[in-house]
């Protein structure tokens, strides 16, 4: 009984086991066969690419291919870098012997104004009224348009020093003025900064052009100012900045005044020299523009970039 028992059980255990090996075997089977369809599939589908592009290669293009490159709707605000050079080939071109001088400040409406207008004076004086013409501009554009701060007036009716009736603040032209004018002056080295931003890159590109060097402080030639090792301690500071207003404003701007006046009077002292050494006009902006090119160019803000390694 017990035998009989026991085969029955070994009989069961056996189907049993014979009943999962071929359920594994059928799924196995079936794994198998799904994974060849979905090769043929992947086959099939890289065939059907294949042909596709074969069959676009071998038909004609219906639109130019510069349409169908076309990205103009994926550019946002699209910015273009302009350069000096046509102005460079008109300056090259022209026979003019006139020096000119730029004087820069942040809105062109206290500083640069007084600079312009105390060193055309003073070089009237000295005979170099002819020779040499000045204009002044701003690095930003906040006051285009405008005239001369009130209290600019003011410090310039004190000092004896007349504005042009007609001023209007302009902004600066970098890929220009860089080519026209022999030096820039600026005040300060952020006025420093947002000119060479722009004209350090030319000289990157031509390198023999030295546009850089035309930039300097107008309180390197401050007897004063001149004297510090510190480049920074030759910035000429805004007046204007924080607009307090009322008679401290004005008592800062006639100071600042004043250290214009010694400046430009060293800048013209600095002109005497190289002009006595000069037969005509022309020799006079030919030697001008030599010191230039011999002077060490300025401290300023310079991005890492640009910045020597």
């Amino acid at each position: 009984m017990q035998s009989a028992q026991r085969i029955s059980s070994d009989v069961c255990a056996h189907a049993l086991l014979s009943n999962r090996a071929i359920t594994c075997v059928l799924r196995l089977k079936d794994r198998r066969q799904q994974h060849g369809t979905r090769r043929q599939a992947n086959r099939h589908c890289c065939c059907s690419m294949a042909e596709s592009r074969t069959d676009t290669i071998e038909e004609p293009l219906k639109e130019p291919l510069s349409q169908e490159l076309d990205v103009s709707n994926s550019v946002v605000d699209a910015s273009y870098r302009s350069t000096p050079w046509a102005a460079q080939r008109e300056k090259d071109a022209s026979t003019s012997s006139v020096i000119q001088i730029l004087m820069v400040s942040e809105s062109n409406v206290c500083r640069s104004v007084l600079a312009e207008a105390i060193l055309k004076q003073q070089l009237a004086d000295c005979g170099l009224g002819k020779m040499v013409q000045v204009q002044s501009k701003g690095t930003r554009e906040y006051n285009v348009g405008d005239g001369p701060d009130i209290a600019a007036q003011a410090a310039a009716q004190q000092m004896g020093i007349e504005l042009r009736e007609d001023f209007q603040a302009r902004q600066i032209n970098p890929e220009r003025d860089i080519v026209q004018f022999d030096v820039v002056l600026v005040m300060d080295k952020f006025t420093a900064a947002d000119v060479l931003r722009e004209v350090s890159v030319y000289d990157t590109i031509n390198k023999d052009a030295q546009y850089s060097l035309k930039v300097r402080r107008l309180g390197e030639y401050h007897p004063g100012l001149a004297a510090t090792k510190d480049q920074e301690g030759q910035d000429i500071g805004d007046p204007l900045y924080g607009n307090v207003g009322g008679v401290d404003e004005l008592a800062d701007v006639e100071q600042t005044a004043e250290v214009i006046r010694e400046a430009c009077n060293g800048f013209v002292q600095f002109l005497l020299q190289l002009k006595g050494k000069c037969a005509d006009g022309a020799a006079f902006r030919t030697a001008l523009q030599d010191e230039v090119r011999n002077m060490q160019d300025i401290d300023w803000l310079k991005p890492p970039m640009l910045s020597k390694a």
